[in-house]
């Protein structure tokens, strides 16, 4: 390619002619030239860790080295991708949900303890973090394919939620914090956020069992039919 101003690094061409692939700044699909860009990502950054430790400035040094840390996870994962078996071939259908609870260190142990016993059953698993780093490294670690609900308490910085929601796993971010005043925002009643929560379970569950269904695979999207079922008893009684 051609000289290119000073501040451009790189530049990627997504085009149709294969002739011209090279697989460095030229691809003929997405997929391709994002693993080419990431990739591009890290070593910017790795580099630019070095140039700061070199200088001194430590603080920099390790915030780029993180971010550099989690551009790599996220090749990881897709690389690893490559290699799953044929459950997890394009055309299948995801049928693991995780809820994800980012709580206060101050949180109600109570109310996290009752969230487990109501929806362990309807999920495939329930983590709680006390760590914005923790639970964000959680999620990354997770398949692209993984539906997460997430409750984030709102003692955590309210960017944190539209930085969440960027991941493909996470279907469903709830703010909460137990409070008496009104916020558009945060769900503020501990019953409210059990109600929500509910709600979106049992939609995620139908649609998960129109699609097995669609996809002629009728034991699971009986079983996905019962925790929709189940999903609506519950939430009669909240």
């Amino acid at each position: 390619m051609g000289n290119k101003p000073e501040h451009i690094k790189a530049i990627f061409i997504l085009g149709n002619d294969k002739s011209k692939v090279n697989q460095r700044d030229r691809f003929d699909n997405g997929e391709d030239l994002i693993c080419q860009l990431a990739d591009e990502l890290y070593r910017c950054y790795k580099k630019e860790a070095n140039d700061f430790f070199i200088s001194g400035d430590l603080s920099m040094a390790k915030s780029k080295e993180n971010q550099a840390d989690r551009i790599y996870r996220e090749l990881k994962r897709i690389h690893e991708s490559f290699f799953e078996d044929d459950k997890n071939i394009k055309g299948s259908i995801s049928t693991t949900t995780k809820l994800v609870w980012l709580k206060s260190k101050f949180q109600n142990d109570t109310e996290v303890k009752q969230m487990e016993s109501l929806f362990s059953t309807f999920v495939s698993s329930f983590q709680t973090f006390d760590s914005e780093v923790d639970c964000q490294n959680y999620l990354l670690e997770s398949k692209s394919n993984d539906a997460v609900f997430l409750i984030i308490n709102a003692d955590y910085r309210y960017s944190l939620t539209d930085e969440f929601q960027q991941l493909s796993n996470v279907k469903f971010v709830y703010l909460y914090e137990e409070s008496s005043l009104k916020n558009d925002t945060v769900i503020s009643n501990y019953n409210n956020l059990r109600f929500r929560l509910t709600y979106d379970l049992i939609g995620y569950y139908k649609k998960l069992g129109n699609d097995c269904s669609a996809n002629q695979d009728a034991k699971t999207a009986k079983d996905m039919a019962t925790k929709a079922r189940e999903l609506c008893n519950i939430l009669a009684e909240l």
